[in-house]
């Protein structure tokens, strides 16, 4: 079972196309490469908060949601924001 992913635009308030991951490690891996990109995500790291919205089965093809120990579906969880990925901002000075 893989992980389901999505970055958040805070400034439109909505969610990018969901991306799969085994592991919290390499979300962390594949959200630094993306804050890092020369895209409009790289540009803005700290409007694109990554959250976990759920879990995928790729052998069967099935999305399932996130769930609390209940079992009640839950909203998508916040997972990193740019701050903890990224070294600290540079005041420049004046």
């Amino acid at each position: 079972m893989k992980m389901l992913l999505a970055l958040r635009d805070v400034k439109v308030g909505s969610f990018l196309a969901p991306v799969c991951v085994m592991t919290p490690g390499e979300a962390e891996r594949w959200y630094g490469e993306v804050l890092r990109s020369d895209t409009i995500v790289g540009k803005h790291p700290h409007d694109f908060p990554l959250y976990e919205i759920g879990r995928y089965d790729e052998v069967v093809g099935q999305v399932y949601p996130l769930v609390n120990d209940a079992g009640e579906p839950q909203l998508p969880r916040l997972l990193l924001d740019a701050g903890q990925v990224l070294p600290p901002r540079l005041e420049k000075e004046g």
